[in-house]
């Protein structure tokens, strides 16, 4: 049972991050969830009745410092990425394309997909133009 608190942390870390990534508030947050590890590593390394024939209690910091490197890695990946575009907006700009009649979009060239008002749904070329559609 006491293993799934450390799952549920991890979960709750994350979600947090979630709801307020992009900002810096998030990174802050993530870096505050580190210290309960750290913290609960330690208490556990002073008061668990360790035998003398086992070995040092160090090992004990190691597993805490990889579990704390996977919650920061993957709370880093979850604060850093960008919010979801709203419909009608180019995918690869990030340019508004409500009322704009072309189906090229006018800031970057991308493929606007008439369906969904979309861009950059056509792979682009070096010169970050629409490839010429095979024939």
């Amino acid at each position: 049972m006491p293993v799934v608190f450390f799952i549920l942390y991890a979960i709750a870390v994350w979600i947090a991050v979630f709801l307020i990534r992009r900002r810096w508030i998030a990174l802050i947050t993530l870096a505050l969830s580190l210290a309960p590890i750290g913290g609960f590593s330690h208490v556990c390394v002073l008061f668990l009745p360790f035998a003398q024939s086992e070995p040092a209690e160090t090992w004990l910091y190691y597993v805490a410092l990889a579990y704390a490197v996977v919650i920061l890695c993957v709370g880093l990946v979850i604060a850093l990425r960008p919010p979801r575009l709203p419909p009608g907006h180019c995918h690869r700009c990030r340019y508004d394309l409500s009322g704009i009649a072309g189906t090229v979009c006018p800031e970057c060239g991308a493929a606007i997909d008439t369906s969904t008002g979309a861009g950059a749904t056509a792979p682009l070329d070096s010169e970050h133009k629409v490839k010429p559609a095979a024939t």
